[in-house]
């Protein structure tokens, strides 16, 4: 489901709220909420939802403004994506 979320994200942060609102939508709700469920053993499986909801939010719509730091040409752009994407 992390693999499938990010399109999610993408679609949502694109076409509906914009990549800064889907940013922190993903970041300080989701996974601030996710790792505080997290704690207790009943809510472990709303813990897992809100993680890659959070995740899948975050991480298609941070790459794509991590993509707009960059100029097309810019010989720096592809080894910035290769050091992102490895963490």
């Amino acid at each position: 489901m992390v693999c499938f979320t990010p399109v999610l994200g993408g679609l949502l942060g694109d076409r509906v709220i914009g990549r800064r609102r889907a940013v922190t939508l993903g970041a300080l709700p989701h996974l601030t909420a996710g790792h505080v469920c997290m704690a207790f053993d009943r809510s472990f499986l709303l813990a897992r939802y809100l993680l890659v909801v959070g995740a899948g939010t975050l991480r298609a719509n941070l790459i794509s403004q991590f993509g707009d730091l960059y100029s097309k040409d810019d010989h720096r752009r592809e080894s910035g994506f290769r050091s992102i994407l490895a963490s």
